[in-house]
C-alpha cells in the first residue's frame, strides 16, 4: 500500500536502458532547472493566502523545487479543493519514517517526533512540474489565494 513501508528497501541497480534514459534526459536537466525555480518563485511572491505556509529557505539557496509543499491545517481539505478545480495535489510522505513497520524495532511511537508528525499531518505538494504553462501556474497561484479552509 503507497506510503507504508513493512520492510527497509534498498536499491543499488541502474540498469541499461535507465541509463540511456538518464544520459539523454541530462541534457535537459538545466532547463528544467530553470523553470522549476521560476515556477517556485512565483508561488512564492504570488501565493499571499495566509491559510497557506510556505516553506523557508535560506537566503544563500537557490532552491530546484523537486517538489513544492506547502502546510495547512487541513491537507485533506485542500487536496479536495484543489482536485475539485482540476489541479492535482498530494500528501506527501504522509507517514514519518519513525512510525513505519519497517522501523518499529526502534521503539519510536506517535509524540516522540513532534514535527515530523506535524509535517506529515499538513503538507500538501502543489503541483509544479518544467512543463507547466504559465497559465496552469496562474490557475495554481490563484486556487491557492481563494482557498478559504474549513
Amino acid at each position: 500500500m503507497r506510503y507504508y513501508h513493512d520492510v527497509i528497501g534498498y536499491n543499488y541497480r541502474l540498469e541499461g536502458l535507465q541509463g540511456a534514459v538518464l544520459s539523454v534526459s541530462l541534457k535537459y536537466l538545466p532547463d528544467w532547472t530553470k523553470r522549476r525555480q521560476e515556477i517556485g518563485e512565483r508561488y512564492i511572491r504570488e501565493i499571499t493566502n495566509p491559510l497557506i505556509t510556505m516553506q523557508a529557505h535560506p537566503q544563500n539557496t537557490s532552491p530546484v523545487y523537486h517538489l513544492f509543499v506547502v502546510t495547512v491545517n487541513s491537507l485533506d481539505h485542500l487536496i479536495s479543493y484543489m482536485n475539485d478545480r482540476g489541479m492535482e495535489c498530494n500528501k506527501h510522505y504522509p507517514v514519518p519514517c519513525h512510525l513505519q513497520k519497517a522501523y518499529q524495532d526502534l521503539g519510536y511511537k506517535r509524540g516522540d517526533c513532534p514535527n515530523a508528525e506535524y509535517l506529515a499531518d499538513h503538507c500538501v505538494t502543489l503541483p509544479l512540474f518544467p512543463e507547466m504553462t504559465d497559465e496552469e501556474v496562474k490557475m495554481v497561484i490563484d486556487a491557492c489565494n481563494h482557498y478559504e479552509g474549513i
